[in-house]
């Protein structure tokens, strides 16, 4: 289902600011213009899954209060504890039809990732002056639920809520995922990857969610320049599977230049744990968003 909540937010200020700094006056060159218009939807899903086991679900929604508008803000609301768990959910925009679900999806049509949440993950505000904005051609968002159960129990309700504005901002930017490699990891053993994604124009990184699963041990995501130099932007040691955050970077980015993403696992077991979406596989990325939207690509496969 889809709510809809429209309401005149223009007094407020968004971003990353403090309150004390949201105080807007006309003689703010900052200050949001008065005769916009923001707005927010929430969309509404109930997740379930096997008990004892896993499921991904997908729901479709209707763009109509969205196309034509800019994204500032996705904030993501999980199900209260108790019944089933999300692992993570994943916004999409989808150029094709798709059902209102719930539809179980291990894998996802061909679509345009907006946004990636995990428990412990922050809601994706963006900066003053920077958006999000539906790729052409949008026909529905669909969100994907990777839910966990572990009791018996009626489904959960979550949702997304996406706050918008009519005015065209500074920047447009977009999601940019950095896929690190998987190894085939050894029982008792510490394996390791790295992977380097060339950047194939210049482009300005905002932020950057990494991901692993269970077996984690570290995570560290870095620049690499032209020049050979090295500037990491975040270093996650110990990883914690149950707080995958969102991390500020702010950081410009050449053509040539790579972006790294390094990955450490430990297996306690004695079973081979290979690459995969299950959370008993495992995983290496990092989700970028990076403007302008035009400059979201590696040069060649990011491999």
């Amino acid at each position: 289902m889809l709510r809809a909540v429209r309401e005149n937010r223009s007094p407020l200020c968004f971003g990353l600011v403090t309150a004390a700094a949201c105080a807007c006056s006309s003689r703010d060159p900052h200050a949001p213009d008065p005769t916009s218009s923001r707005s927010a939807i929430t969309l509404d899903f109930a997740i379930d899954a096997p008990v004892s086991g896993e499921q991904r679900e997908c729901f479709g929604f209707d763009t109509a209060q969205v196309v034509g508008r800019w994204l500032e803000r996705i904030v993501w609301t999980p199900p209260v504890p108790g019944g089933p768990l999300l692992h993570h959910a994943t916004l999409f925009a989808v150029s094709s039809d798709y059902p209102d679900g719930p539809v179980v999806c291990d894998a996802m049509p061909n679509s345009w990732t907006m946004f990636v949440w995990a428990p412990g993950g922050d809601a994706l505000t963006m900066p003053d002056g920077v958006a999000l904005v539906l790729p052409s051609g949008t026909k529905r968002l669909v969100v994907q639920a990777h839910v966990l159960r572990f009791v018996a129990g009626p489904p959960a309700g979550a949702s997304v809520t996406l706050e918008t504005t009519d005015v065209a901002p500074d920047q447009v930017a977009a999601w940019l995922p950095a896929v690190g490699g998987v190894p085939a990891i050894r029982p008792y053993t510490e394996e390791h990857s790295t992977t380097t994604c060339p950047a194939g124009a210049p482009m300005h990184v905002w932020s950057a969610w990494p991901h692993m699963h269970l077996l984690g041990q570290s995570f560290q995501g870095a620049i690499v320049r032209a020049d050979g130099t090295r500037s990491v932007f975040v270093n996650v040691e110990p990883w914690d599977f149950a707080e995958q955050r969102t991390y500020v970077v702010d950081q410009d980015v050449e053509a040539g230049d790579g972006i790294e993403t390094d990955c450490t696992w430990v297996n306690p077991t004695d079973q081979y744990v290979l690459p995969g979406l299950s959370t008993n596989d495992e995983m290496c990325g990092d989700g970028l968003i990076v403007w302008p939207a035009q400059a979201a690509t590696w040069q060649g496969p990011c491999q």
